[in-house]
């Protein structure tokens, strides 16, 4: 990416995820999870094992049922349940190899980095653009700091070969 002063690097960077659309090479998932007395629910982006691509995350857009603060974790270790395979950007494109995964758990998986408080059903992009690289075997994870709380949302990210 270019350093310039003014508009130039945010244009370069949405032509960058437009490019990546028309090329089959961007994908998104949600998923919602209720809450569940005394877990936490956890949403995660994992990349898996011998995947053949780094996955590198645009948004996480997501909301509580409840105001509460959203911890990002990173966790390499794939959640319990399968939620879907991202749906590709270009209508009619092959899914993605990266999984959306989710697991209810009695205490808070994987290690914080970062934590953005929510108003109730107030959806948001709670990462900054392009957060993070996910090599193969690595996962990000959103989760609720409170148990018993309703977690809503999902991820928009780009694969690229190896």
């Amino acid at each position: 990416m270019d350093i310039s002063l003014g508009g130039t690097p945010i244009i370069e960077l949405q032509e960058r995820w437009y490019s990546e659309i028309r090329r089959g090479r961007a994908f998104a998932f949600s998923d919602d999870r209720g809450p569940t007395v005394g877990s936490f629910s956890h949403i995660q982006l994992f990349n898996p094992a011998a995947s053949g691509v780094i996955v590198i995350t645009r948004y996480a857009v997501f909301a509580t049922g409840a105001g509460a603060a959203l911890e990002v974790h990173t966790w390499n270790t794939a959640a319990v349940n399968l939620s879907g395979t991202g749906v590709n950007l270009l209508n009619g494109g092959a899914g993605s190899a990266a999984r959306v995964r989710w697991e209810d758990n009695a205490a808070r998986q994987g290690t914080s980095f970062l934590s953005v408080l929510v108003a109730a059903s107030d959806a948001r992009n709670i990462l900054p653009d392009w957060i993070c690289e996910l090599d193969a075997g690595e996962g990000l994870t959103v989760v609720p700091n409170a148990t018993n709380v309703r977690l809503i949302g999902g991820f928009f990210w780009i694969e690229l070969p190896v």
